[in-house]
């Protein structure tokens, strides 16, 4: 459903709502108004122009929450006129199983498609330059992301069916898999999101040139049953692994110096993080709820025992060993 306030749009025509901008003649497809208005559905066709009172507007955007929450929208075809794709304009549309993003757009906003649980394909074309986080979260279905060769900002290279922003190295977004993935070498940073719900991938192997990992990155990837982080990333965002329901262990590098809160929460199957970190990290809260650190056994560096135990947060697991 549209997420914006009441009188949202400024005219419908056939069955598309929109926003008008009287300047330049532009308009961007938004929703009709509240959450009790009927929603979209069906195959959506967007034209390039349309007119209203003597004017002829191009149509230049998918404004913000626009098809948020429309369920029944199965195919929306999008002109050459769209540049830009906004925060959640597509959010949550379970039954889209397919978009083709044309080589007019320049920026996909945050959360984009994010919970498009049919989606199976996205190609980035040549012409987008910025993409928000978690733009194409939790597409279940979506197992092959790839950018196009000519794109100046981002890559997918090697095949790794991701997007990659090509300057600083870091892996924007990725998609699900039935099969073991491994990260490039040359990613700097994972960053916030990128294989959230990836529920289908067994393995996620990261390279050691990655130093830094960001918040709900593996997040409801169910399919993993353990993880190592390697020894360089020194930062790890929090709820990195929430509900990853079928996790059993965890091994932390040994430069590790920060972790996000609940970095395992909800993963009720997990009986041991091996930390290799000499000096303990901090915690930013709690590791998880006490029904999972009390099953969880730590195994540390000998030499480090007594620090974990005298720390108010890694204390909390069940059992503190040597590694």
């Amino acid at each position: 459903m549209c997420a914006m306030s009441a009188s949202a749009y400024d005219i419908q025509v056939g069955r598309i709502y929109y926003l008008l901008n009287t300047d330049d003649l532009t308009a961007d497809v938004t929703c009709k108004d509240t959450e009790e208005d009927a929603e979209y559905t069906g195959h959506i066709v967007i034209p390039e122009t349309i007119r209203f009172s003597g004017n002829v507007y191009r149509v230049t955007g998918i404004g913000e929450s626009a098809f948020e929450g429309c369920s029944k929208v199965t195919a929306v075809t999008i002109p050459t006129s769209i540049t830009h794709i906004d925060y959640a304009a597509f959010n949550s549309c379970y039954s889209l199983a397919a978009i083709t993003i044309p080589g007019s757009v320049t920026s996909i906003g945050e959360g984009a498609f994010s919970e498009c649980h049919r989606l199976q394909a996205v190609n980035i074309p040549a012409s987008v330059t910025s993409i928000g986080k978690r733009a194409f979260a939790s597409c279940y279905a979506l197992t092959s992301l790839t950018v196009a060769p000519e794109n100046p900002v981002y890559d997918s290279r090697n095949n790794c069916n991701a997007i990659i922003e090509t300057a600083t190295g870091e892996l924007v977004a990725s998609c699900n898999a039935t099969t073991a993935r491994t990260i490039p070498d040359g990613i700097t940073a994972i960053k916030d999101w990128a294989f959230h719900g990836c529920s289908g991938l067994p393995t996620i192997l990261i390279p050691q040139s990655v130093t830094a990992i960001g918040e709900w990155v593996f997040a409801y990837c169910c399919g993993i049953t353990s993880m190592t982080i390697p020894d360089n990333v020194t930062t790890i965002g929090r709820n990195t692994f929430a509900e990853c329901r079928n996790l059993k262990t965890i091994t932390i590098g040994k430069s590790v110096t920060n972790i996000g809160e609940d970095l395992c929460a909800g993963c009720n199957n997990a009986t041991d993080i091996y930390c290799r970190a000499e000096e303990v990290p901090t915690v930013k809260g709690a590791l998880a709820p006490a029904s999972i650190t009390n099953r969880i056994t730590l195994h540390v560096p000998a030499t480090a025992i007594s620090k974990y135990k005298a720390d108010p947060v890694w204390s909390k697991c069940k059992n503190i060993v040597a590694m």
